[in-house]
């Protein structure tokens, strides 16, 4: 495992859990549209599991990869989710944990695709 396959991930993995340890009343202004945060969350996700997935993919090109890297990210979602539950004006929510591993799933389909295509290509 080299460390610049895995910095983009890891630090987009940080990058999430700075974002969700901000108190709640830090985006108490925003207007935004009911379930936007569901969007946010889908977002987030699905670029770690796009990012993920290639770092993966590069160390190991095998198959049960894309299951682990699903598995490590659901939790990590999880554990955040749990996390928040501690931070002022914040809560854990499961609909949260949903979008975020729907949309881990989206990256990671993306990125595994682009892999075969690439391999295909060759």
């Amino acid at each position: 495992m080299t460390v610049r396959r895995w910095a983009p991930p890891l630090a987009w993995a940080v990058f999430i859990l700075v974002l969700t340890s901000l108190p709640g009343v830090v985006f108490a202004g925003i207007r935004a549209p009911t379930n936007t945060d569901k969007l946010v969350h889908f977002t987030l996700y699905a670029i770690l599991g796009l990012l993920a997935t290639r770092a993966a993919l590069a160390a190991r090109p095998r198959g049960w990869t894309v299951v682990v890297v699903l598995l490590a990210i659901a939790v990590l979602a999880a554990l955040d989710e749990l996390h928040q539950h501690f931070i002022p004006s914040r809560d854990m929510d499961v609909h949260d944990w949903m979008a975020d591993t729907i949309g881990a799933i989206v990256g990671i389909t993306i990125a595994a695709a682009r892999r075969r295509s690439q391999e295909s290509a060759a």
